[in-house]
């Protein structure tokens, strides 16, 4: 796949997730970042506090509908959840999703 097209996959799927992360962010999220490989979707989600249970699920849900909006482009989802600590670099950042103004 060459430079243009893998940008422009990207642009959708993160639109995708912003799209599934409506009504879904509560105010312990930092940031959300993404990154596609191959057919894996990695997410990974910043909070202020160590992620409840339930934050934790929501992001889930967040993956599953991302994988409705690309059938069988995304086979395997990974999502990670990091207790915030000041630092500005962001794992797996090649596309920054979400990010909260302080």
């Amino acid at each position: 796949m060459n430079q243009v097209n893998q940008k422009n996959e990207g642009l959708d799927l993160s639109a995708s997730i912003q799209r599934a992360l409506l009504g879904v962010i509560g105010k312990n999220v930092k940031a959300i970042s993404m990154r596609f490989e191959k057919d894996t979707l990695y997410l990974v989600s910043y909070h202020y506090n160590k992620p409840k249970e339930k934050e934790k699920d929501d992001i889930n849900v967040v993956l599953t509908e991302v994988h409705a909006d690309f059938p069988g482009k995304i086979k395997r989802f990974n999502s990670d959840f990091i207790a915030w600590d000041g630092d500005s670099s962001y794992k797996w950042a090649d596309y920054l999703v979400y990010l909260r103004k302080d």
